[in-house]
Formats: C-alpha cells, structure tokens, sequence
C-alpha cells in the first residue's frame, strides 16, 4: 500500500465513533451495501457490539475482496475495511482503498461515515425490494462468512422511535398502579369511630348519645334517599344514552338506505357502462366485418383478373390451333398441286412422243401404263395415310379443346356462384348492422331513462334525509326539555332535602349546648 496512514487514520476515527456510541449506550446500527443492485442491510446493536468485543480468530475472505486491504487492518479493523471496500465497489472505484492518497482520503472519509449514518426514509424503502430479488441469497452468504453472523433483519425500526414508545408504555404502568392503590383504599371498609365527647357532671350523658343516635340514623335515610336520587339520575342518563342509541340506529338505518341507494346508482352506472361497452364492441365487429368484406371483394377481383387472363389465353390457344389447320391444308394444297404439275409434265412428255412409234411402241406405253398405275397406288395409299393423319389430330385437338371449354365454363360458373354468395353475406351483414344499430339507439334509450331514474332517486335521497335531519332535530329539542324539567325537579326535591338535613343539625348542636 502506498500510504496506510491515511487507513489507519479512517479506521481510528470509525473505531472512536464506536467508542463514543458504546460509552452513552445509545442505539447503533452498522449499514452495509452490497450487491450491484445497492440493496442495503442493517444489523442490530447487540450483535454489532458483540463483533466489536469479540477477537475475530478464523477470518475467512471470499474470494473477490482484494488482500492488500488487511495489512494494516486487524480483527475489527478489517471488518470495518471490508464493509467499506463493500461499499464502495459500486459507487466508485476501489483505487482509494487499496491506493490511497491525500485526494482519495477525503472520498473515503465520506463513504466511511454514510455507511455509519442512519437515513431512514431511504433505507426502510429500499428494504422493501430485498426479499423479492434473487441476490439476496448471494448477500446474505457473504455476509455470513464476513462476520460470522446467523441472522439478517428484514425490518428494522428506528431505536429513538422505539425508545418513545417504550418510556409511554412505563409510564402508563406507574398511572394505572397509583389510581388501582387509591381505588383499593377507597373501597375498604372503614372503622366506626367514636365521637369523642367529655362527661359532664350533670348526668345528661344519656340524652346527648340518644339525640346523637336520632342523628345519625336521620343521617343515614337522608344518605339513602341520596342513593335514590342518585339512581334515578343515572336511569335519566340511561335513558338518555337509549334515546342516543336510537338516534344512532335511525341514523344507521338512514345511512344504510343511502349505502343501498348509491349501491343500486353504482349498479346503474355499471351497466350504463357495460352497455356503452357493448356498443363500442359492436361498432368494432361491424368495422372487422367491414374491413373483410373488403378484403373478400379484393380477392374476388384478384380472381376475376386470373380468369380474364386464362380466357385470353385460351383464346390465343385457339387463335394458334386454327392457324395450325390453315398451314396444314395450304400444305396439303401445295401436294396437291405438285402432283398435278408432274402428270402434266408426263403428259406432254408423252405428247412429245411422235405419232409414229406409238404403233411401233406399244409394249413400251404398256410398260409405261403399269409404271403409271404403280405410281398412282403409291400416291393414293400415301393421300389415304395423310388423310387419316390429319383425321386422327383433328379429333385430338378438338377433344382438348372442346374439354378446356367445358373447363373454362365450370370455373366461369363457380366464380358466379361464389360472387352470388359474397353479394348474398354482404346483404346479411347490412342486415346484421341495421339490427345493431336499432339496438343500440334501444340501449341508448334505456339508458337515458336509466339516468332519468337516478336522477329521481337522488332527488327522493336528498328528500328524505332533510325530513330526517328536520325530525331528529324535533327529538332533540323535546328530549331535552323533559330532561331539563326532570333535572328541575330533582334539583327541588335536593334542595329540600338539604334545608330538612341543616334543620337536623342545628338541633343536634342546641342539644349538645
């Protein structure tokens, strides 16, 4: 390392803020960042006490931290260095612990004192996303052979909120220990005393107990009747709790009218929009029929344009054939005439013949007329060949031509059928749309006579609760003038019995005189 000074100065720093902490006993928690994510976890003070108490003996390194980090650091110094190098290995580079400097010692100064800082708005949020992520797992084993530590809190509470509520709860205590003392003493029976009075020389001892005992027992009935009073008043107040109680009640059953009324309003406003919903799908379907019948309509024109062209074809098929023939009869003309041309020759050839040798030549002319004839029979076989030649192609190409017609004429047939089909589905469809719209202007009037419903209903809700607020307030105001005729009179029977109780004792005192 470069300057482990600068190590060891952080380190003794971290170690007084420890110190200051353990000294005061006042809550501490360690904040350690790991993983790429920035997930946080906090530790509690005992177990962080604990660490820093304990002789750190088997310290194990996994397997990323960097080991030039320790050779200043020991026990828990190098734990301290590992949560720091934890720390920072996300936010910024490692280069100011394992190389510092003047200007990377203020870096990690800073870095040392967030880790030991406590934000916790920020911390309890991040908190939050620990458990549901995979890497905790990864954290939680790193940690565990970093510190030798078996638990990680998932939640954890500010100690100085804790610290409050645990003062409240003690202090609570003590209230309810002193009220349950004085209730105790309040409700012991207590010894008789007797009044102490002087013996008089007179001998009218006697008399004075007597009145003293007439006093006493006058005393009591007036306690008595006290009790009765008392009774009487808090059966007033009983009933007066019941008259609220039926208050409430009428006001609940009000309440749950209202409750049932904006249920029933919700309810309409619901199938209000469900209808609006169902008028939407259904503009949406007539748009998707559309769109298809559009496209079924391209593809019936795309077929027409193919059947145009077979139809063109066809007719050059047979533009082509019919001139074929034509070739073949100017062929068979050009025969024709060349056999014509070769008699005609022969014929003059023998015209040339003088006059004179024919008598002299007639076995000559007969060897001539057999070579004729022979010539004759070959040509007329081979015109008879020709002639069923062109007998038997004839027929062929008729057969397909008369077979592509009846070919062309089917297709032409079943693309009528099929455009009467399409026409046929779109009149279905122009149908259908009529009857969606028809119900859609019936829901659209069920639906203003649904709003015109619940704008009643709202005006018989108001309605009823001011004649409620107007009969409840009538309650009150009767209510409490018998209630305050009831206080009169009992105010008056107390007043006498005070003026009986006070006649009472300026007797016993004229006695006692």
């Amino acid at each position: 390392m470069d300057n482990p000074r600068y190590v060891t100065y952080i380190i003794e720093s971290i170690t007084e803020y420890l110190n200051y902490f353990i000294a005061h006993r006042t809550p501490l928690t360690f904040q350690i960042k790991a993983t790429r994510d920035d997930l946080l976890y906090r530790l509690r003070t005992t177990e962080l006490l604990y660490m820093y108490e304990k002789t750190i003996v088997d310290f194990t390194l996994p397997h990323d931290v960097p080991t030039n980090i320790f050779h200043v650091a020991e026990n828990f110094q190098k734990m301290l260095c590992v949560a720091v190098w934890m720390g920072v290995r996300t936010n910024c580079d490692t280069s100011c612990i394992t190389h510092p400097t003047e200007e990377n010692s203020r870096d990690l100064i800073a870095l040392v004192w967030d880790l030991m800082e406590c934000d916790y708005n920020k911390n309890n949020e991040i908190l939050k996303g620990i458990y549901q992520t995979k890497e905790h797992e990864k954290c939680a084993l790193l940690l565990n052979r970093i510190f030798n530590i078996n638990r990680i809190y998932q939640e954890w509470k500010p100690p100085q909120r804790g610290m409050e509520i645990n003062l409240h709860v003690r202090v609570t205590k003590r209230v309810k220990s002193r009220i349950s003392k004085r209730m105790r003493r309040s409700r012991k029976p207590q010894k008789e005393k007797g009044i102490k009075t002087k013996k008089e020389k007179n001998g009218n001892y006697e008399k004075i107990k007597e009145s003293v005992f007439a006093w006493r027992n006058d005393i009591e009935q007036m306690k008595k009747k006290i009790e009765q009073m008392s009774r009487e008043i808090i059966k007033i107040a009983n009933c007066q709790s019941l008259n609220n109680n039926e208050i409430k009640k009428e006001s609940e059953m009000t309440e749950q009218e209202n409750k049932e009324l904006q249920s029933e309003i919700v309810e309409m406003l619901h199938q209000k929009q469900n209808l609006r919903d169902e008028i939407a799908n259904l503009k949406n379907q007539n748009l998707r029929t559309e769109k298809k019948l559009e496209r079924e309509c391209k593809k019936v024109e795309a077929a027409n344009k193919k059947m145009k062209h077979k139809k063109n074809l066809l007719e050059q098929k047979i533009t082509n054939l019919r001139v074929e023939e034509k070739a073949v009869l100017l062929k068979q003309l050009e025969i024709d005439n060349m056999r014509l041309i070769t008699e005609i020759n022969f014929i003059k050839e023998q015209q040339g013949v003088k006059m004179e040798r024919l008598e002299d030549t007639k076995e000559t002319n007969l060897k001539i007329k057999k070579n004729n004839l022979e010539k004759n029979e070959k040509i007329s076989e081979e015109e008879k060949m020709f002639k069923n030649e062109k007998e038997k192609n004839s027929k062929h190409k008729t057969e397909r031509l008369r077979v592509e017609k009846l070919r062309m004429s089917s297709e032409i047939f079943r693309m009528r059928n099929v455009e009467k089909s399409i026409k046929m589905s779109v009149l279905r469809l122009q149908d259908r749309n009529n009857g969606i719209e028809n119900e859609g202007l019936v829901l659209e009037n069920e639906l203003q006579t649904l709003e015109t419903k619940g704008e009643a209903l709202d005006e018989e809700i108001q309605t009823r609760k001011t004649i409620l607020e107007i009969e409840k307030k009538k309650k009150k105001v009767v209510f409490r003038q018998k209630q305050e005729q009831r206080i009169l009179q009992l105010k008056r029977q107390l007043l006498d019995f005070g003026f009986f109780a006070e006649v009472v004792g300026s007797d016993v005192n004229a006695k006692e005189e």
